[in-house]
């Protein structure tokens, strides 16, 4: 390959390796615009968590175990006044039932709300570690870009400099006549 060629090679080579780094900084920058918005969506996701204490599946939780409890005290209360009133029997000690009732109904209210607990808080570390994974995303890519621009840009580069670097057929003939001519102006002027 003549030096001619090996200029027009390497020059081809500073071209494309140009038009590619322009195409990399578009690139990156759309993909820099992408994972702030995955960022902001991420940041979104973490802040709904519906486990957290006192979010919407504790209050949810809370409101239906109370709900369960009321309801069970309720409805001895209704059975007790309801079959006193069918048979006439006298209701006078249905107060202790009730009562045994309701403070029952309320130590199961507390069993479920503990369990609700557990759950909550097993859930909570479930949604907790998703989005711990999920923002290892953006780091993961940006090594990806950093490792491929700057992978793609070296090896078009290290073709062009071998091509460059490569002597052709006349400059190894004639290289060292070349030199001695050279060599020879130089003392002459």
């Amino acid at each position: 390959m003549s030096r001619g060629q090996s200029n027009a090679v390497f020059n081809a080579g500073m071209q494309n390796n140009s038009t590619l780094m322009g195409n990399a900084g578009t690139a990156f920058g759309n993909v820099q615009s992408g994972l702030g918005k995955f960022q902001s969506n991420l940041d979104s996701f973490m802040a709904a968590d519906p486990y957290k204490a006192g979010g919407e599946f504790a209050q949810d939780q809370s409101n239906i175990n109370a709900a369960r409890a009321n309801s069970d005290a309720a409805g001895i209360r209704n059975e007790l006044q309801r079959g006193g009133a069918r048979s006439g029997e006298n209701t006078a000690n249905y107060g202790n039932i009730v009562s045994s009732a309701t403070r029952q109904a309320t130590l199961d209210e507390g069993d479920a709300q503990a369990k609700a607990d557990a759950q909550r808080i097993n859930d909570e570390t479930g949604y907790q570690e998703k989005g711990l994974q999920l923002s290892e995303f953006p780091v993961t890519a940006n090594e990806g870009l950093y490792g491929s621009s700057v992978g793609g840009a070296t090896g078009n580069l290290n073709a062009a400099g071998g091509a460059a670097k490569t002597p052709g057929l006349l400059d190894q003939l004639f290289g060292d006549a070349i030199q001695g001519a050279s060599t020879g102006a130089a003392i002459a002027g």
